[in-house]
């Protein structure tokens, strides 16, 4: 029982450093970039989801709450996500 937990919490702390590092591409991008680093790391984050790195719907989120820290709002960033995950057969709604 000890070591299940012990993998728990590891696989908890890899999705969180995985959301975290996707959110970083956005987050850390230069201005006229900030889009296309969203899409990139929406691409990324729907390959992970079909991986089961990441649970698709924390990582879109997570997406939506970098791009709005850089000034990125309004449905076009969820269409954004959204054509991100569709390169992995996914899709996403906030």
């Amino acid at each position: 029982m000890q070591t299940q937990n012990i993998i728990e919490i590891d696989a908890d702390k890899k999705v969180r450093a995985e959301l975290e590092a996707l959110a970083l591409l956005v987050e850390s991008a230069p201005e006229g970039s900030r889009r296309h680093n969203l899409y990139m790391a929406a691409c990324t984050a729907g390959a992970a989801a079909t991986r089961g790195i990441v649970p698709a719907q924390a990582a879109g989120d997570r997406l939506v709450t970098a791009a709005a820290s850089v000034g990125l709002a309004g449905p076009e960033v969820a269409r954004t996500i959204d054509s991100g995950f569709q390169k992995s057969g996914l899709s996403f709604m906030p």
